[in-house]
């Protein structure tokens, strides 16, 4: 997808996420997202117990106006014998006002 033009303004990505792990969570276990290459979004685990809940994002896209621009979501179980559980859902790309 293309953003308008280059130094258009308003451009958004918005999205909900669900994030979990066990209390053997550690700075390894994250889920983040990508634009074009670029870390737009990160939450990273701890050591503590953590229920999923749906988590609204919005991030500023203004870096990418003019660009085709490329979403990737990454999730990691980077702690050894742990548990990490991710869902993203109503992910949209919009120009705001």
């Amino acid at each position: 997808m293309t953003l308008g033009t280059a130094g258009g303004s308003g451009w958004r990505l918005q999205f909900r996420y669900a994030f979990a792990h066990d209390s053997s969570g550690t700075q390894d276990d994250y889920v983040r997202v990508l634009v074009n290459g670029s870390v737009v979004f990160v939450d990273r685990g701890q050591p503590v117990n953590r229920n999923a809940t749906w988590q609204l994002v919005d991030v500023s896209l203004a870096a990418f106006a003019g660009q085709q621009v490329q979403v990737r979501v990454e999730a990691n179980d980077g702690a050894s014998a742990s548990l990490v559980e991710v869902a993203v859902d109503d992910v949209r790309i919009f120009r705001g006002r």
